[in-house]
């Protein structure tokens, strides 16, 4: 293949890795349009476990421990039964109530405490990802115009084998025209 199939190919690889980057521009769009409202919003308002999931979570604390009471007193009252003595569980309830409504308080911090880590986790993998979709197509699309310029510049250097001829016939016919030349305009 001569110089000037070379530079066809340089010239035909700079046209592939313009349509790439435009391919990978368009893709880039494309996943714009979609993940990064969702990123935005992950990492603008957090959404942690959402107010349903909180209140399930809260309401199974509650009923756990409401049915840990219930037994509690229903024990006290057969206690009380068998012993004939419905004054000597009082105390026994009401530490059990209080162990009950403490634990309760425990809990429901704690579910806050989760759900605000859990927003604050959120968060940071919304902007993660925003930045990282910016890197990953931004990266591409500048790689492919790198590789079109380098294609460019290749076609740019090689020498055309006709001109490089013309440019020898040209340096040897001033060469011989001066030798002609040299004895005052006659020939030798």
């Amino acid at each position: 293949m001569g110089s000037s199939g070379v530079k066809q190919q340089d010239l035909a690889n700079s046209g592939y890795a313009q349509n790439a980057a435009t391919t990978y521009g368009g893709q880039a769009s494309g996943l714009y349009s979609s993940l990064a409202p969702a990123l935005t919003a992950e990492a603008f308002n957090p959404q942690g476990f959402g107010p349903t999931t909180l209140a399930k979570m809260n309401t199974d604390s509650q009923q756990s421990l409401g049915g840990s009471n219930a037994g509690v007193t229903g024990q006290a009252g057969l206690e009380a039964a068998r012993t004939r003595n419905a004054g000597g569980t009082t105390a026994a309830l009401d530490a059990s109530s209080q162990s009950a409504q403490r634990q309760n308080s425990e809990n429901a911090i704690g579910t806050d405490l989760q759900d605000a880590n859990l927003e604050q986790k959120q968060q940071q993998e919304g902007l993660s990802g925003l930045s990282s979709l910016y890197g990953t197509n931004v990266n591409a699309e500048m790689g492919e115009q790198g590789i079109s310029n380098q294609a460019l510049n290749n076609a740019g250097q090689i020498q055309n084998p006709w001109m490089s001829l013309l440019q020898q016939g040209i340096k040897s016919g001033g060469e011989v025209a001066s030798a002609g030349f040299g004895n005052g305009g006659a020939w030798s």
